[in-house]
């Protein structure tokens, strides 16, 4: 409906392409995934350790900051943040979501090449200089500003942590990536 509207009212004209990029691409490791499926409890409908049921929300406590959110693009999700380290809890997130997550994260293209199709409860800790380090390099674009974050010594180490306790990695490699080309839109709508 979107696509017919914009097609419409600004003559937007696109195609699909297919161009190789290096980017990262999320696979199981060597030992095999450890993922923990997911598990309705009786009763619970669908939330894990009661994330829905507590229901959204910043609490403070200890020197903690905990935010919970819940229905978003990956599921219901938990966040805290303590002595540096970010600790995000999805108990309902399938490898693609996983992927999507990380791709924000590392402020570059993620890829899932895992085979994985079922639905997990995952936890991840991030330090908050990674996740920092992954913004800056979003925001840089592929110009020096990125070059300069990745010279980070290691870079991103607790994400590949968290990522190898999953029984999953990341590797670069160059794959094909679809990409929308504008052709052609005009600035202004055409009337209705």
């Amino acid at each position: 409906m979107l696509k017919t509207l914009l097609e419409e009212r600004f003559k937007l004209v696109l195609h699909r392409r297919s161009k190789v990029q290096t980017v990262y691409v999320l696979v199981v490791a060597p030992g095999g995934p450890k993922l923990q499926p997911f598990a309705v409890a009786p009763g619970d409908q669908g939330s894990a350790d009661g994330v829905a049921k507590k229901g959204p929300g910043w609490r403070q406590n200890d020197g903690t900051i905990s935010l919970m959110a819940k229905g978003g693009p990956n599921g219901d999700v938990r966040v805290s943040v303590s002595n540096g380290v970010v600790h995000s809890e999805y108990p309902t997130i399938t490898a693609a979501g996983l992927a999507e997550i990380l791709d924000g994260t590392l402020g570059e293209t993620v890829l899932d090449m895992t085979g994985l199709h079922g639905t997990y409860s995952v936890a991840l800790d991030f330090s908050q200089k990674d996740l920092l380090a992954g913004a800056h390099i979003a925001s840089a674009g592929s110009g020096a500003g990125a070059s300069d974050i990745l010279a980070i010594d290691p870079p991103f180490r607790s994400v590949g942590d968290a990522i190898e306790k999953l029984g999953l990695r990341l590797e670069r490699r160059r794959v094909p990536v679809e990409q929308l080309v504008i052709d052609h839109i005009e600035r202004t709508p055409t009337e209705n």
